[in-house]
């Protein structure tokens, strides 16, 4: 795969899986838009790949949740890379802590409003961008928890990615007449930040579950991104692609 002279931009990039995205993008030849809320983390993505690819790389703040700061951030991206080729939107947030009969409609409304609406956001004010070229590629992420339910991160993780599934599936519909296709990935226990909090029972439950024995690393699920996000699979959209080391199969 290589990604000379296309424009990706990556949301949730300043850490875990969208931080290995952006720098397996780079390695490929990418131009790549660092995006996330953490903007000093976004910045010391920057300067790493700046220093070690030969791309056009740029850290930019981003409130995904934000109509305005969807339309004002992708309007500086077009401004600057003049088009953009490649969406993936890893920009999402878990909330733990909070039994379903006991979630408060605030922690509801914040995971539903980052990580399906921000999906929504995203996917269709870039998707007006690719339709110029009739071209695109949109990768976004879901999760294990949108398949089956959730168990620690909570109703609202597991029904927003749930959403993020469905609504993948009408962007690819839509986008298909357009050349821009559209896949999710449904990771299952990644080692990031995510689940950095979980004891280690709480780790050997799930640990015991999987068939390949542990946990996956962000760069295992980046590369499923990158060949959703490459030429090699045009004729791939819709699908929501499981990277859970086999555990659904148990």
């Amino acid at each position: 795969m290589n990604f000379k002279d296309r424009v990706a931009i990556v949301t949730g990039a300043a850490s875990g899986i969208g931080r290995a995205t952006a720098i397996q993008l780079a390695k490929k030849n990418a131009d790549v838009i660092i995006a996330d809320l953490n903007i000093e983390e976004a910045k010391e993505l920057e300067k790493f790949l700046k220093d070690n690819y030969n791309g056009q790389f740029q850290a930019k703040k981003l409130d995904v949740s934000r109509k305005d700061r969807v339309d004002e951030f992708v309007s500086e991206v077009i401004e600057k890379f003049k088009k953009i080729d490649i969406l993936v939107h890893c920009a999402g947030i878990a909330h733990f802590g909070e039994d379903f009969i006991d979630l408060k409609e605030e922690s509801w409304d914040r995971v539903i409003d980052i990580n399906l609406k921000g999906t929504f956001l995203m996917g269709q004010r870039v998707m007006k961008e690719m339709k110029k070229n009739k071209y695109g590629r949109i990768v976004n992420i879901g999760s294990i928890a949108g398949e089956v339910g959730s168990v620690l991160s909570g109703a609202n993780y597991a029904a927003s990615k749930g959403g993020v599934h469905a609504l993948t599936k009408t962007m690819a519909k839509y986008g298909a007449k357009y050349n821009i296709t559209a896949n999710c990935i449904a990771p299952g226990q990644i080692n990031t930040r995510m689940v950095s909090i979980w004891n280690n029972e709480e780790r050997k439950i799930f640990t015991d579950k999987i068939p390949l024995g542990r946990f996956g690393e962000p760069e295992e699920a980046a590369s499923a991104i990158l060949y959703l996000a490459s030429d090699e699979a045009s004729f791939i959209t819709g699908v929501v692609l499981d990277v859970n080391g086999g555990i659904l199969m148990a």
